[in-house]
C-alpha cells in the first residue's frame, strides 16, 4: 500500500513550539532542526520528520519548511515554498536541499527525535540520520532493481517471437564459412610430407606446396592454406553469420550469430558459435520502418534477461571490436520466404550476396533498398559493382561519375541510352569506369570493351590518364604497355 498523500497533509504541521533559550537555535552552524513523530497515516505506520530553518524558529516562526513521510518501503516529502504554496518531493533525506550533504546542516531538536528515527529504521551499528540514508538506499536499490526487472520482462517478452535458428546453421558455417587449413610437416630431404586437412581430417601426403599457399585438399577437393607445422603459430578466424526470420506479419528479425575458432591443436581446433545481436525490422502499413536493436550482455548473473535494447557500446568506436561489427557472411535458404509480402518481398538481397559471397551489412542494403529502389534492377542486370555502391553509399564520393541512383529509368540512372546496356551488362562497371564510359562518349570514342575491364583490373578512372595516351597510340598498345611495367 502507498503511501496516502491525501491524508499526510492532515499531519504536516504539528504544531511544535521550540524553547526559545535552546541553544541549537542559536547554533550558527546548524541550518535545520529536525523533530519527528511515529503515527498512524491512512493505515499505515509512518515516521514523521518535521525540517525547520533554524533562522525562522528562533524568529519565533515554527511551521515545517519540510515533512518528510517515511514508511519501511518508500517516502515521501511535502515542500513549503516562500509564497505558502506546496510541492511534493519524492528525493531522499540528503537530497532534500541543494546543500552538499544536507543531514550535516541539520541536527536533532532532543535525543528522542534521534532515538525515534534509529528505532524506526532498524539499522544495526548506525544510528539517527545514517540509519534513514541507509534505509532510504535500501529502498532505493530495490525500486532501481524492480524497475530494471520490469523492463526486462518486457524484452524477454519480446524474444519469445524469435523462432529457432535453422538446424542446418553448422553445417552451412563448416562447409561455405570457417576457412580450412592443410598443416603439413616440412622436411627438406624428402619431396612427400606428411599432412593432415581440416576439412576432412584425413592424414594426406603432399608434394610441391608452400606455407600459406592456397590450394585444394587432394582427397576431398576443399579449398585450403598450407600451413607448416614448424612456421605457424596460433590460428585465429573470426566471422560473423547474418540470419533472417519472420516473427509477425509485419516483422523482420536480424540475428548475428559470432564464429570463432582456434587452432591450437589442429585436428581439435577450439569453436565458440554464439549469438550475440538482434536487430528488429518493423513496418506499418504506410510503409514507415523502425529498427529495434538488443545486443547479448555477458555478465547478466540472476536477471530475466541477457538481452539488452540498444547498440554494443565499444571503447572507441574508431578501433575494430569482432563483438561490435555486424558485417558478415548471409544465411540465403530462406530468405525467399522470410521477405515475401514485405517491403523488401523484391531487393534482391540473395542474388546480390550471391553475385560473390563476400560479407555484407544486410540491414543496411535493406534501407538502402527503401530509398533507392533501381537497387533492385541493377542487380537483376547484373551490374554488381555499381548495386554496392548504392548499397554503400559510395556514389555520393564519385558525383562526377554521372551514375543518378534516384533516376526512375535506364537514361536517368546512367546517363546512358538502351544501345549501351549489353556492354554495361559484359562489363560490369564501377563508378570509374563509368566516369570512363562518360568521357569516352564525350570525346566521340568508341568504347573498347576490352579497355574498360582493363581500366576496371587496374582501377584507373581519371580520364585524362587514358584519353591522352589515346592520341598517340591504340589501345590494345596502351595496355600492353601498362602490362609490361
Amino acid at each position: 500500500m502507498k503511501i496516502n498523500k491525501r491524508e499526510c497533509r492532515k499531519f504536516a504541521d504539528p504544531g511544535f513550539k521550540m524553547n526559545q533559550n535552546h541553544g541549537l537555535l542559536h547554533a550558527e552552524k546548524v541550518k535545520y532542526i529536525v523533530r519527528t513523530a511515529v503515527k498512524n497515516i491512512g493505515r499505515k505506520r509512518l515516521l514523521v520528520l518535521y525540517i525547520y530553518l533554524r533562522e525562522q524558529a528562533a524568529a519565533g516562526t515554527f511551521q515545517p519548511a519540510l515533512t518528510m513521510f517515511q514508511s519501511r518501503t518508500e517516502y515521501v516529502t511535502l515542500c513549503r515554498r516562500e509564497d505558502g504554496s506546496t510541492r511534493w518531493s519524492a528525493a531522499a533525506f540528503c537530497n532534500l536541499q541543494r546543500d552538499y550533504d544536507f543531514s550535516r546542516r541539520c541536527a536533532f531538536y532532543m535525543a528522542g527525535d534521534e532515538e525515534r528515527v534509529t528505532k524506526f529504521c532498524k539499522k544495526k551499528g548506525v544510528k539517527g540520520f545514517t540509519s534513514l540514508y541507509y534505509l532510504q538506499s535500501d529502498i532505493s536499490e530495490k525500486r532501481q532493481w524492480e524497475r530494471k526487472l520490469k523492463k526486462e520482462k518486457e524484452i524477454r517478452e519480446r524474444m519469445k517471437a524469435v523462432p529457432a535458428l535453422p538446424r542446418d546453421i553448422g553445417n552451412m558455417i563448416e562447409r561455405e564459412i570457417a576457412p580450412h587449413y592443410f598443416f603439413y610437416t616440412y622436411n627438406r630431404k624428402r619431396k612427400d610430407m606428411e599432412g593432415f586437412c581440416s576439412a576432412c581430417k584425413a592424414e594426406v601426403p603432399i608434394t610441391g606446396v608452400k606455407h600459406n599457399e592456397k590450394g585444394v585438399c587432394p582427397v576431398c577437393k576443399a579449398k585450403v592454406t598450407f600451413k607448416s607445422r614448424g612456421k605457424r603459430g596460433m590460428i585465429i578466424d573470426q566471422n560473423t553469420l547474418q540470419v533472417l526470420q519472420r516473427t509477425s506479419r509485419n516483422e523482420v528479425v536480424v540475428r548475428f550469430i559470432k564464429i570463432y575458432y582456434q587452432y591450437g591443436d589442429e585436428r581439435e581446433p577450439y569453436k565458440s558459435i554464439y549469438e550475440n545481436a538482434r536487430t528488429f525490422l518493423y513496418w506499418d502499413d504506410a510503409g514507415n520502418i523502425s529498427e529495434e536493436c538488443y545486443y547479448y550482455s555477458y555478465g547478466f548473473r540472476d536477471r530475466p534477461t541477457p538481452w539488452k535494447p540498444g547498440k554494443r557500446p565499444v571503447i572507441n568506436r574508431w578501433v575494430y571490436n569482432f563483438e561490435a561489427d555486424q558485417t558478415g557472411f548471409l544465411y540465403v535458404k530462406n530468405l525467399h520466404k522470410v521477405l515475401k509480402e514485405s517491403p523488401w518481398q523484391y531487393s534482391q538481397l540473395k542474388e546480390f550476396y550471391l553475385a560473390d559471397r563476400e560479407p555484407l551489412y544486410a540491414i543496411q542494403y535493406l534501407m538502402r533498398y527503401n530509398r533507392y529502389p533501381m537497387l533492385e534492377y541493377l542487380v537483376k542486370l547484373h551490374l554488381y559493382r555499381l548495386a554496392e555502391s548504392v548499397a554503400h553509399d559510395n556514389h555520393y564520393y564519385s558525383s562526377d561519375s554521372g551514375f543518378n541512383p534516384n533516376g526512375k529509368n535506364l537514361k536517368e540512372v546512367f546517363g546512358l541510352d538502351k544501345s549501351h546496356l549489353p556492354l554495361l551488362k559484359r562489363v560490369n562497371p564501377g563508378l570509374g569506369q563509368m566516369k570512363l564510359i562518360r568521357a569516352f562518349l564525350h570525346a566521340n570514342l568508341e568504347l573498347n570493351e576490352e579497355l574498360l575491364r582493363w581500366c576496371g583490373n587496374y582501377n584507373i578512372s581519371r580520364a585524362e590518364n587514358v584519353l591522352v595516351p589515346l592520341k598517340h597510340m591504340t589501345p590494345y598498345k596502351l595496355m600492353k604497355c601498362r602490362t609490361a611495367n
